[in-house]
């Protein structure tokens, strides 16, 4: 588990590794129907904002890899090749 902080010391968010069958129902839904051919890394990044919680998910695919960031709520925030 990492803990960061910004520069003044206020607390931002707590990033945690966990196993991808962890998941929310919703965010697997979405992964699942937006990137088919895709396959989940084993663990994920829960990022724990106080209220809000997002997914750091690296897909691998047959010719490239991504990198995506969603919410619990099922939305994705950004998307980058690896």
């Amino acid at each position: 588990m990492d803990l960061v902080y910004d520069l003044e010391g206020n607390f931002l968010y707590r990033n945690l590794e966990i196993p991808s069958e962890d998941l929310p129902i919703t965010v697997l839904a979405v992964v699942n129907q937006n990137y088919p051919g895709y396959v989940i890394s084993d663990f994920v990044n829960q990022q724990d904002w106080g209220e809000n919680i997002q997914y750091e998910i690296i897909l691998g695919g047959k010719e490239s890899s991504l990198e995506i960031l969603i919410t619990q709520e099922g939305t994705v925030v950004f998307e980058c090749d690896q």
